[in-house]
């Protein structure tokens, strides 16, 4: 009995060290992102596809020798839509693409973003 709880014990000290490492992946993950949208992205005009932006984060990080990979693109979504809102373009999307709103749609969003390399 003493042996299935001391291999208990060990397994919960395993889970517990992944778990901070699950953690601290998430907090560089978080840092980068944030480091990318102060240092390189600006509000522009013209409105710039996810999958566009997406690619600008990942030659940002490649750049600054960052793993890009540390940052789902649903995280840089989302971070990228609550600056939308918060814009003076604010965030509108349409059900469908025929709809023409400003920002596309939920699954292909469209925003105001860009590299600040892209305006020199």
């Amino acid at each position: 009995m003493d042996l299935k709880i001391q291999l208990a014990e060990k397994e919960l000290e395993i889970l517990k060290k992944e778990r901070e490492i699950l953690q601290l992946k998430l907090n560089i993950g978080s840092n980068i992102l944030h480091e990318w949208i102060e240092k390189d992205i600006v509000i522009c005009d013209q409105t710039y596809s996810l999958n566009s932006l997406h690619q600008t984060f990942m030659t940002w990080c490649d750049n600054k020798d960052y793993n890009h990979k540390c940052v789902h693109k649903k995280e840089l979504k989302k971070a990228l839509e609550d600056l939308q809102r918060k814009s003076q373009y604010g965030l509108i999307y349409g059900n469908k693409t025929s709809d023409n709103t400003p920002n596309g749609t939920s699954r292909y969003p469209k925003l105001n973003f860009c590299s600040k390399e892209d305006l020199d």
